[in-house]
C-alpha cells in the first residue's frame, strides 16, 4: 500500500500547545489539506526515523511556538530542535506560529539560528479565523506561485433624472415607509436574538444538561452526554473561543473516563500509572481556556468569586471557573508526579503543581472566605505536599522518586 502523502507537518512542544495544534489541523483539513500531527498520524517504526522522514516528504512545516518552547533547544538531542533543524536543512516552507507569551531566546544553536528570520504568524484565540486564514495563505503561496489578477473596476453610468408623477411619488413614499418598518422590525429581532443572547441561552441549557447527565449517571459505564455535547457544538459554532464550550468540553472528556477520573473531574490516585501520555488529551481544553483567558480584558473575566459573572456574560469566563481549572491542573500535575518513573519529569510535574496551586490560592476564595478548593487534594494541602516532595527530590539526588503520601486522595 502506498504511503500517505501530507501537505503540512505540525511541530509543537508536547504538553504546551497540543490544543492549538489540533485546532489548526482541523481547520486546515477542512480546506482540503492533508495534515500530519504526530500524536494521531505516526504509525509503527522508530520515532526519530519516522518523524524526520515525514518532514523531508512534506512541503510545509508549521511550527507552533508556545512560551519557552525553544528553551531546551540548546540540547541537540531535543526533539523540537531536531525537527526544526531538519526542516531548515531540507528547505521546507517553514511557518512559525507564535502563541501569546512566546519570545525567541537570545541565543539559538547554529542549526536553527535562522528561525527568527522566517515570516511568522501571531496566534490569536479571539481572531482564530484570521490567524488560520493567514497560515492557509502562506501555505498556498509557499507551495505554488500563483499569478495575481486585478479585477476591473465597474464604471457607474449616471442615470438621467426624470420627473415623478404625484402617483409615483405616493407609491415611493409608501414603499419607503414599509421598508423602514421592516428594517425596524429586523433590528429589534436582531437585538432580542443577538449572538450574545444566543450564547447565554445555550450556556444556561448546557449547564442544566451537564448536571442532569451527572445526576443520571449509571452505577457503571459513562454518563450520557449527548445533549451536553450538542450544546457545546452549538456554542463553539457561534464563538470558537466560548469559555462555556471550551470548559465543558474538557469536563465531559474527563467525567466520561471513569477509570481515570471521579465525577468531580479529579484524577483517581494511582490511576495514571502507565497512562501519563494520555493526559494531554484530557488537559488540552483546559489549557486552551487559560490561554484565551489571559488575552481577555478584566471586564469580561473578573468579578466576584461566584459563578454569577460567568453566566451573565456571553464570553463565559470568570474568576471561579478559571481558578477551578487551575486547581484541577495542579492536582493532575501532582498525581502525575506521584507515578512518574523519571526524576526530572517528576520535578517538572511538581513545579507545575506548585505554580498552579499558588495561582489558585492568590485569586480565589470560597463562600467561607477560605482560599482555594477542598475537592480532589485540597489546594493548600496539595501545595504543601508538592513543595515538600520537590525539596526531598532535590536533596536525595538522581535515585529519588516521589511516592504517594497521605494527602493523595
Amino acid at each position: 500500500m502506498a504511503e500517505d502523502r501530507y501537505d503540512v507537518f505540525i511541530s509543537y512542544r508536547r504538553g504546551k500547545a497540543a490544543a492549538e495544534a489540533r485546532l489548526l489541523r482541523e481547520n486546515l483539513t477542512k480546506h482540503g489539506l492533508n495534515v500530519f500531527l504526530d500524536v494521531t498520524d505516526l504509525g509503527r517504526g522508530y520515532f526519530d526515523d519516522s518523524l524526520l522522514h515525514r518532514i523531508s516528504d512534506t512541503p510545509n512545516f508549521l511550527l507552533i511556538l508556545s512560551s519557552r518552547s525553544l528553551d531546551r533547544c540548546a540540547n541537540e538531542g531535543d526533539w523540537v530542535h531536531r525537527e526544526v533543524a531538519h526542516a531548515i536543512l531540507s528547505e521546507r516552507n517553514i511557518i512559525p506560529v507564535m502563541l501569546p507569551g512566546f519570545k525567541f531566546p537570545k541565543d539559538l544553536p547554529p542549526s536553527i539560528a535562522s528561525l527568527p528570520r522566517y515570516q511568522a504568524v501571531e496566534y490569536s484565540h479571539t481572531f482564530f479565523e484570521a490567524t488560520a486564514g493567514k497560515i492557509l495563505e502562506m501555505i498556498q503561496t509557499g507551495t505554488a506561485e500563483r499569478p495575481r489578477t486585478l479585477k476591473a473596476k465597474a464604471r457607474l453610468e449616471p442615470v438621467p433624472a426624470r420627473a415623478l408623477s404625484k402617483t409615483a411619488k405616493l407609491a415611493l413614499m409608501i414603499t419607503l415607509v414599509s421598508v423602514a418598518v421592516l428594517v425596524g422590525g429586523l433590528v429589534l429581532l436582531r437585538t432580542l436574538w443577538s449572538p450574545g443572547t444566543r450564547l447565554l441561552s445555550l450556556a444556561a441549557r448546557l449547564r442544566n444538561d451537564f448536571h442532569a447527565a451527572l445526576s443520571a449517571m449509571p452505577p457503571t459505564g459513562a454518563p450520557d452526554f449527548t445533549s451536553t455535547e450538542n450544546d457545546i457544538r452549538g456554542l463553539l459554532s457561534i464563538d470558537p473561543g466560548s469559555g462555556y464550550g471550551v470548559y465543558y468540553s474538557g469536563e465531559v472528556k474527563r467525567v466520561q473516563n471513569r477509570s481515570l477520573f471521579t465525577p468531580k473531574s479529579c484524577v483517581i490516585p494511582g490511576a495514571l500509572k502507565g497512562q501519563l501520555n494520555t493526559m494531554d488529551y484530557y488537559e488540552s481544553d483546559f489549557i486552551r481556556y487559560l490561554e484565551i483567558e489571559r488575552t481577555l480584558p478584566a471586564a469580561v473575566k473578573g468579578g466576584d468569586y461566584s459563578l454569577t459573572p460567568c453566566y451573565s456574560r456571553p464570553e463565559g469566563y470568570c474568576v471561579q471557573r478559571t481558578a477551578w481549572i487551575e486547581h484541577l491542573l495542579a492536582d493532575d500535575s501532582y498525581q502525575e508526579a506521584l507515578v512518574a518513573s523519571d526524576r526530572q519529569i517528576a520535578q517538572q510535574d511538581l513545579q507545575s503543581a506548585i505554580d498552579y496551586a499558588q495561582k489558585v490560592l492568590a485569586s480565589y476564595r470560597d463562600i467561607n472566605n477560605r482560599p482555594g478548593f477542598a475537592e480532589c487534594t485540597g489546594t493548600q494541602v496539595l501545595l504543601q505536599e508538592a513543595q515538600q516532595k520537590l525539596e526531598d527530590l532535590k536533596k536525595t539526588g538522581a535515585q529519588a522518586k516521589p511516592t504517594a503520601g497521605p494527602g493523595a486522595r
